[in-house]
């Protein structure tokens, strides 16, 4: 399952927008190799032999797993983003309102911090089976790109967007991966395209759901109603 939703929050659009220079600017040598492979066919192959599947490596630098300097300043333990840092930040940017603090606590980590190179940057086909989760998946392109995505045999292409106002460049994607899904992507413009992908245990349906909500709202986030809660 997969879905486009509004980013209306401008508390959480503001704070991303923050992220993008801090990650497009961020020093990085990047190659025409390996060359972009994002077709059905591929996805079919790797079905095919799922026993032994791998991800195919793409075209991009992740940030997991590394530690990012802001904006290129002086190189201070202050100036550092960890994705630890960044899922704390997030956790407490959606967790900031009395309703919802306690159901998100801590929940959210990051799955994908990463930056793909004008038209070569792609991700290979990754099976949902791995890691079940629901995701929130904030892209933000200025040129073209797309993702790819398929669940129990149904296939499905969302363009990058290009929005308007405080929305401009910033796609939105929230949905399942599991091991009926597979998803890729690719950057076919001109210029850096950045994904951030928050994603929580697939367990917790309600608090992902409410989260999602937030993430739609305008910022009056004091009408949100946590579920059952």
């Amino acid at each position: 399952m997969i879905q486009q939703i509004h980013l209306r929050n401008l508390l959480v659009l503001d704070w991303l927008d923050h992220l993008v220079p801090t990650m497009t600017q961020h020093p990085a040598v990047y190659k025409e190799i390996p060359k972009p492979n994002v077709t059905l066919s591929r996805m079919k192959e790797q079905f095919a032999n799922r026993a032994d599947y791998k991800v195919d490596r793409g075209n991009f630098v992740d940030y997991v797993g590394r530690k990012l300097h802001k904006n290129g300043k002086p190189y201070r333990q202050a100036d550092v983003y960890t994705p630890k840092h960044l899922a704390g930040l997030f956790n407490v940017r959606i967790g900031a309102e009395d309703k919802i603090k306690d159901v998100v606590h801590k929940k959210f980590k990051v799955h994908t911090c990463m930056v793909q190179p004008p038209y070569w940057g792609w991700t290979g086909w990754e099976w949902g089976a791995r890691a079940p989760r629901h995701f929130i998946r904030f892209i933000w392109n200025s040129g073209e790109g797309h993702t790819r995505f398929v669940h129990g045999g149904k296939y499905i292409k969302y363009a990058d967007s290009k929005g308007i106002g405080q929305q401009k460049n910033w796609t939105c994607l929230i949905g399942t991966h599991d091991e009926l899904s597979w998803m890729c992507d690719r950057n076919t413009g001109k210029s850096h395209r950045f994904i951030i992908d928050f994603s929580i245990n697939s367990k917790y349906h309600q608090e992902f759901e409410t989260i999602c909500d937030f993430i739609k709202d305008k910022g009056t986030v004091t009408k949100l109603v946590v579920r059952n809660g």
